[in-house]
């Protein structure tokens, strides 16, 4: 739920602050956001921002497929945001996902992502994360989670 106010300031943040940027980093998980408007409303603002953007996403996140079932089937942004140009996506996918079976709190319960939250945090772009990232097929700017 926080990605949807970060979705409704950001825009606003980042005209106010008209490339006196003091953001460095965002990292997004699981956005329960429309994809159609965080491809077309979010991301513009974090492309041109000049700040890295990294969004991780599951198609396991069952959370999110019961949004996408009350949204009307709108795809979420969280279950798989691939190729945005600017953001990194993160396929999450790869590894299990809950002991609760919900599939939402991968990003802090596996270790693999910590490490690779570890690795964003200290400036590390996905080519430099080879330890938890390989590349998603063709997609630029798209990895997948290796398992553990």
């Amino acid at each position: 739920m926080g990605n949807r106010a970060f979705g409704n300031v950001f825009p606003k943040v980042h005209l106010a602050l008209k490339g006196n940027q003091s953001i460095k980093e965002i990292m997004l998980a699981a956005p329960d956001v429309g994809a159609k408007v965080f491809k077309n409303e979010i991301a513009p603002y974090l492309k041109f921002s000049n700040c890295c953007c990294t969004v991780y996403s599951s198609g396991k996140d069952k959370a999110l497929w019961g949004s996408w079932l009350a949204h009307g089937f709108a795809r979420r942004a969280g279950q798989r945001v691939v190729g945005l140009e600017g953001l990194e996506s993160i396929d999450a996918g790869t590894i299990n996902t809950s002991k609760l079976g919900l599939g939402q709190s991968y990003y802090g319960e596996q270790m693999r992502l910590l490490q690779d939250l570890n690795g964003v945090i200290a400036g590390h772009r996905p080519p430099q994360r080879i330890e938890t990232l390989e590349p998603f097929a063709k997609k630029k700017s798209a990895w997948l989670l290796r398992k553990n």
